[in-house]
This record gives structure tokens, C-alpha cells and sequence, in this order.
């Protein structure tokens, strides 16, 4: 039996600024039959996470848009029921964990999809502890979903998810944000179950081998199969993704290209107590020795998730204050105040740091906060950054696709021209080829570069040193 038919999908978003927009997809087909495990590979921006919403039913009826063409879940017509009457049919992972929770606990976001399906509630609690221990948060029982980090966030929407087991479960970019040991677990669950998956991904992961009856590729809007999908998104060296780049030279030439401007962090005897406001009894301890970086190089920082990567990261650039140590830049103590000026951080989630109506407005509103250029000089610079971040400076940040809202977030670092950048989880819903490309811009001007990873590979060709997070303790690896 067919678990999903489309047929003739053509689909474009309609414009906020009357802006006339090309399809997104031009004549698409597909057929998953039940029980088949399709892995379906698209570089950013080409359509993925809109394909996975109009497959749940999540756009048609909700956003402006114009579409013809049929979608089929098991031979009925999405056209013709409600999303929540899917539920137990179909489920939606978002690359975007935050956009999907709707409570203020762990235990109760899973509960909620079993209270609206009117299921007893000895069932519900035996739903949430079983779904709590598969997937490691117990101990976050209490906690706000808006206080976990990145990969926790990912384990509770796959947490909730697997908990409803409905026939065909869409996955957009869910191994990212998953630290090695939770990949594995996916991959195991995926492998052994009888649903049907439609996994979305900008990479082929090693854990994707032997785990798909299918591989097809999503490309200027349209389904197909190709032999050599390996070559376009498995894991090359950096050379095949960047000519002429500094991140090609060795790292004393890279070094010898910083004359002015020299910036160097360094860190000692850092102790960090983070408490979950919503559950006090929920403490974080943190230690680091010695953590140092400085203009041109590229730091590596990789470690399981909770294990307080982006919680350092946080102490770096001044957003929280540690217990005790010591933040020398350049050798003296500096305030929280200075650290914002002189580290940048992009955050997991660009939408925490997106907030202007148009690109440019985000563009342009460092250079109008932060700088002596004139109006006609920040425009010039804005547009020419735009260009080269493939950005449209009339467009509505919160209508843009996640993969080029951080092409957006990055874009604005790249024109404040901080000295030091911190870059959580740039690679994730991202190709290999545009992360390398981000993180060829950023380091142009000499900038140090703190990359935070899961992937095993990725950023190590290009690292001058790794940083490994590991209980509690933060260190270098030898």
C-alpha cells in the first residue's frame, strides 16, 4: 500500500512585499510505499522543510501560498482533513525544536499530543516515563523546554514523536543537534522499526549507511534519483569546497597574515554553577583550567550535548557570569560589556538573534549602533554583503528559509568584524559546502573562530586546536 502519492506538486509562497516569487517545486512526484525508509538529500534553501509541512498539512491552510497539484497520505487527499486529525497518521520533527513546544515542563510537552487524544491517564504517565528513559531526560522532568540545550531540545521532540508512533514519521534534519551516542539511537530506531520514514537531510551522515530503502535527491524543485549522491553531500576534505581560501594556509601563515588588531582570550580556572530557573534542584557544575584562542585561529569545541558547550560559550562572550576564574583579554581582566564588543556569538537557533522586519534593517543596525559610517556608506556596505551572503536586503527575515536565516546571522558578524566568533552548531540543516562557506567569510578579516560540532569531521581539517566538554570538565585534547 501507498503511505504517501504526490503528484504534480507545483508550490510558491506568496510575497509580503508583492514581490512576484518562482516555485519552490515545479511538477514534483513521489511515492513512499508503507513501511519504507526514504532518505531524501537537498542542499540549503531547496525546499526540504516546506515539502515536510505540506506533507503534514501544515501550510496550504495556513500560510498564504499558491499550489496545485495532489497530496496523498494512505490513498485520502490532505486537502480533506485537519492536521490534528493526522496525528496518529503523521508526525513532523522540525529542524527547529522551539517552534513545535506549546507547555512550560518536559513531562507535560510529552504528555500533551496523549491529553488531546483523549488517552487515560495511567496510559499518559507510563507514555512519558517510558519516552523520558529512551531518550536520557529524566533528570530534566521538571525543566522548561526553553532551558535545555540544542541536542536535548532535538531528543524531546523525537522523544514525543516516537511516543505517538504514527505510520509515517517525517524527520527535517533530526540528526543534527544529536551528539554521536543519540545519532546511533536514531539510526537503531529507525532500522528496527515497521513506520514509515521520510528523513530530510543537507548531508549524508555516516550513520545513514545500509539504513534506507531509498536515497532520492531534492533539486530545483523537482525528485530524482542519482548513483553519486555521496559525492555531492558526504563529507569531503575542505580543498573540494574552497579555492584561494586563508583556511587553506597553515596555521603559522594564517597567523603571520594578522599585522593589526591582535586579540587573544584567554581563560583560567573557570568555575560555572548553572541552575534551571524552572527546577532549582536541576544544577550544572562546569570547570576549565585553561581555554585560549586568538586572531586566526580556528578552535574546535566538541563534547555530548548538555555538556555545557554553549554554556561556556555563553561566559565567553559575556552573556552570564561565572563563579570564579579568570577572562583576560589580552592579558587584562575585562567586564561583560567589553566581551560583547569583541566576541560575537551565533546562536544554535538564528531566530534568537533575528528580530528587524527586513534584511537590511538587520544588516544595517550594528553599522548604525556600532560605527561613524554615513547613511550612504552603510548602505553601499549592506548591499555589498548582502550580495555575497546570497541575501535579498527587501526580504522578511521570518518568512526566509532556516538554512539562509543563518546566511543572515552570520552576515551580520561579518559586518561588525568582531575579532573573535563563536559559531554553535553552524553546520546544522546546513550542506558541508555552506558551512565552509560561512566559515571562509568570518575568518577573511583574520577573526578567531570557536566552532562548536557534533560532526566528527567536520571543522577538524581546518582546527588548529580542539577543546573536548566532558563531565563537567572542559579541556584540550592532546
Amino acid at each position: 500500500m501507498l503511505a504517501l502519492e504526490i503528484n504534480n506538486l507545483n508550490f510558491k509562497y506568496k510575497s509580503w512585499t508583492e514581490k512576484k516569487l518562482d516555485n519552490i517545486f515545479n511538477n514534483l512526484n513521489l511515492i513512499v510505499n508503507e513501511k519504507e525508509k526514504l532518505l531524501l538529500l537537498a542542499n540549503s534553501d531547496e525546499g526540504k522543510t516546506t515539502l515536510s509541512r505540506l506533507i503534514s498539512s501544515l501550510l496550504i491552510k495556513f500560510i498564504p501560498s499558491e499550489s496545485s497539484g495532489s497530496i496523498k497520505i494512505f490513498g485520502k487527499n490532505i486537502d480533506e482533513v485537519e492536521p490534528y486529525q493526522l496525528l496518529d497518521t503523521i508526525c513532523y520533527v522540525s529542524q527547529n525544536p522551539m517552534e513545535m513546544f506549546v507547555t512550560t515542563t518536559v513531562e507535560n510537552e510529552i504528555a500533551f499530543p496523549f491529553e488531546t487524544m483523549g488517552i487515560d491517564r495511567k496510559e499518559i504517565i507510563k507514555k512519558v516515563n517510558t519516552a523520558l528513559q529512551i531518550w536520557g531526560l529524566e533528570r530534566y522532568r521538571e525543566v522548561s523546554p526553553s532551558e535545555l540545550s540544542g541536542g536535548e531540545r532535538k531528543r524531546l521532540l523525537l522523544a514525543i514523536t516516537f511516543a505517538i508512533n504514527s505510520k509515517i514519521i517525517i524527520l527535517d534534519e533530526a540528526f543534527d543537534d544529536l551528539d554521536r551516542e543519540y545519532r546511533i539511537l536514531l539510526a537503531k530506531i529507525i532500522k528496527e522499526s515497521n513506520n514509515t520514514f521520510i528523513v530530510m537531510s543537507a548531508r549524508y551522515l555516516k550513520q545513514f549507511d545500509n539504513l534506507f530503502d531509498n536515497i532520492l535527491i531534492l533539486e530545483n524543485g523537482e525528485i530524482r534519483k542519482e548513483i553519486n549522491y555521496k559525492e555531492k553531500f558526504t563529507h569531503q576534505d575542505i580543498n573540494n569546497y574552497l579555492k584561494n581560501s586563508r583556511l587553506l594556509n597553515e596555521k603559522r601563515l594564517r597567523e603571520d597574515k594578522i599585522l593589526i588588531n591582535k586579540e587573544e582570550l584567554l581563560i583560567k580556572n573557570l568555575e560555572i554553577e548553572r541552575v534551571r530557573e524552572s527546577s532549582r534542584k536541576n544544577k550544572f557544575k562546569l570547570h576549565c583550567d585553561e581555554f585560549s584562542v586568538k586572531t586566526g585561529q580556528i578552535i574546535r569545541l566538541v563534547g555530548n550535548n548538555g555538556s555545557g558547550k554553549s554554556t561556556l560559550s555563553r561566559i565567553i562572550c559575556g552573556l552570564d557570569n561565572p563563579l570564579d576564574g579568570q577572562i583576560l583579554l589580552n592579558g587584562e581582566k575585562v567586564s561583560n560589556n567589553k566581551l560583547q564588543t569583541k566576541i560575537a556569538y551565533l546562536f544554535q537557533n538564528p531566530d534568537l538573534q533575528i528580530f528587524l522586519p527586513t534584511v537590511y534593517g538587520e544588516l544595517s543596525w550594528g553599522l548604525e549602533n556600532d560605527s561613524k559610517l554615513s547613511s550612504k556608506e552603510i548602505k553601499k556596505v549592506v548591499e555589498n554583503c548582502a550580495t555575497l551572503f546570497n541575501l535579498e536586503l527587501d526580504e522578511t527575515p521570518s518568512t526566509m528559509s532556516f538554512a539562509l536565516r543563518k546566511y543572515l546571522q552570520a552576515a551580520v558578524y561579518y559586518l561588525l568584524d568582531r575579532p573573535i566568533i563563536i559559531l554553535d552548531e553552524i553546520d546544522g540543516a546546513m550542506s558541508y559546502e555552506a558551512a565552509y562557506y560561512i566559515i571562509d567569510k568570518l575568518s577573511e578579516k583574520g577573526a578567531a573562530l570557536i566552532i562548536i560540532t557534533h560532526d566528527d569531521d567536520f571543522a577538524k581539517s581546518i582546527c588548529d586546536k580542539t577543546y573536548i566538554a566532558e563531565n563537567g570538565i572542559i579541556r584540550e585534547e592532546l
